[in-house]
């Protein structure tokens, strides 16, 4: 746990965290939260904090993180932050968070899946069926006959607690002579699925989307979690809806914001 309400940092702290506007010139480490709200402290937690106070902002932290870095100008403490919330007239606001690294700017995002990338320390890997296949930077899934469904599903839960939104980005193409439109099913469950019913999603949430005939393009569909808490099995099915038809689909990246 970090905690401070002098959020001008301080003698030993290796950052600073600010609202706007967005410094131009900003020093290594500076968190940039994009809120025209005053930040009166802040909290990095992995859990939410017990007792927030007006304006106070919540850095929801992880054990992995695309821009960890060490709190302290001496020693180390790591921080793995995941995403951030201000708390505003009595109820906690998701609000964008960026932060200096390496000369530029970097949004916090937390990567569950990214070319070939299946962070085992968080996932625990994925189990795949026999119509989903590992890649050098990607999972490929080809299905051609009727019903038939391709799905992978993290082996561990995954903490979705502070992530506002999960993205799946994928390539994927349809071929048909019918008409016929395939299903994407992009998942976070209390069990570990292994079809694309929704029935046993639990207290997570699914989208499902549908590609019709011809398409041959690259696409990222959001999936809602704002109100979604704890752990929850990370769950991407891909549908035929007719024999006549075969679609394959790689799966790029899935992250959460």
């Amino acid at each position: 746990m970090i905690g401070k309400t002098n959020v001008t940092g301080g003698a030993g702290l290796n950052f600073k965290v600010v609202g706007n506007p967005q410094p131009e010139n900003p020093k290594a480490n500076t968190i940039w939260v994009n809120t025209d709200v005053e930040i009166t402290g802040w909290d990095f937690l992995a859990a939410e904090p017990a007792n927030p106070a007006e304006g106070m902002v919540w850095f929801s932290t992880g054990t992995e993180s695309a821009v960890a870095f060490n709190a302290l100008k001496k020693n180390g403490i790591q921080v793995y932050p995941i995403s951030a919330k201000q708390y505003v007239s009595g109820a906690w606001v998701d609000k964008k968070a960026k932060i200096y690294q390496n000369g530029a700017w970097v949004d916090w995002v937390t990567y569950f899946y990214k070319d070939g990338n299946t962070y085992d320390d968080v996932t625990g890997g994925y189990t795949l069926n026999s119509d989903a296949t590992a890649e050098a930077d990607n999972i490929k899934m080809h299905i051609t006959s009727d019903g038939q469904v391709a799905y992978i599903i993290t082996n561990n839960k995954v903490n979705i607690s502070g992530i506002s939104t999960l993205y799946l980005k994928f390539n994927i193409k349809v071929v048909s002579s019918y008409s016929r439109t395939p299903e994407v099913h992009f998942y976070v469950s209390d069990n570990k699925l292994t079809t694309t019913g929704t029935d046993s999603v639990g207290s997570g949430a699914t989208v499902v989307k549908t590609y019709s005939e011809g398409t041959d393009t690259e696409d990222t569909v959001p999936l809602d979690v704002s109100s979604v808490t704890g752990e929850k099995y990370i769950f991407v099915g891909l549908k035929n809806t007719n024999k006549y038809l075969t679609t394959t689909m790689n799966i790029k990246e899935i992250r959460g914001e």
